[in-house]
């Protein structure tokens, strides 16, 4: 029984590569995520790395103060929470901050991206918004790290403007190995408004290889075969 457990972990971590060597996440500030590099850190079976702040054109959220909390609930929500905890008044400058990163499956491919936000309320003209741009098998080219995808580009959006809020969107696509995703986080009070949120989540849908799903079944009946051979051992009489 060892030896097939053994047996089956090595092949697990031949098929998953030197990749899935990556420390897990863990619950941080985005400081500490800009730092993790091409390295990156693991949810379940993704691996999230090349974390960057885009150029901004207005005032930045400061990413000192944004929290970031990995979540893994099922292969089909694995992903990041932002935490903002922003809020904007009238007159106020346009608060907003770009979040790059590239997400990698590892053993599987990737099927389906969501979007939503928490804690979101808005007045008057203010508008809470949050955009996720997908580059799905590619990167994005341009300059501005948002733009010229060289794979299939897919958008997300969530809003809340005029305390009308629609906190979800979900998108599915053609299994892929990685994607690129830029989330745009911005909260406007406007000109006589108020805007505010809580955090913003990104969340993945993983599918296993077949040979990963193959592998584990084939473990599974070798040691349900080891089982069921020792409960029908009949022990030999003296």
């Amino acid at each position: 029984m060892k030896k097939v457990l053994f047996a089956l972990i090595l092949a697990m971590q031949s098929m998953l590569g030197a990749e899935a060597l990556a420390a897990p996440c863990a619950m941080s500030n985005l400081s500490a995520y800009l730092g993790l590099g091409a390295a990156g850190c693991t949810i379940g079976n993704l691996r999230f790395s090349n974390f960057a702040l885009l150029a901004q054109p207005t005032d930045s959220i400061p990413f000192a103060s944004i929290s970031v909390t990995p979540f893994a609930m099922g292969a089909n929500n694995i992903g990041l929470d932002f935490g903002v905890n922003q809020s904007d008044g009238p007159g106020v400058p346009f608060l907003d901050n770009l979040i790059s990163y590239r997400v990698t499956a590892l053993g599987g491919s990737i099927t389906g991206a969501s979007l939503f936000f928490t804690g979101s309320s808005s007045t008057g003209d203010g508008v809470v918004t949050v955009i996720e741009n997908l580059c799905i098998g590619g990167l994005f080219l341009g300059v501005d790290g948002v733009s010229l995808c060289s794979g299939i580009p897919r958008d997300l959006i969530v809003v809340n403007i005029g305390g009308i809020a629609d906190p979800m969107m979900s998108v599915a696509f053609l299994s892929a190995g990685a994607l690129a995703v830029v989330t745009d986080i911005g909260v406007d009070g406007g000109l006589a408004g108020t805007a505010s949120l809580q955090s913003a989540s990104n969340r993945f849908r993983f599918v296993p290889e077949p040979g990963t799903l193959l592998l584990m079944a084939a473990g599974l009946l070798a040691l349900f075969g080891f089982g069921a051979a020792r409960a029908v051992r009949i022990p030999r009489l003296a």
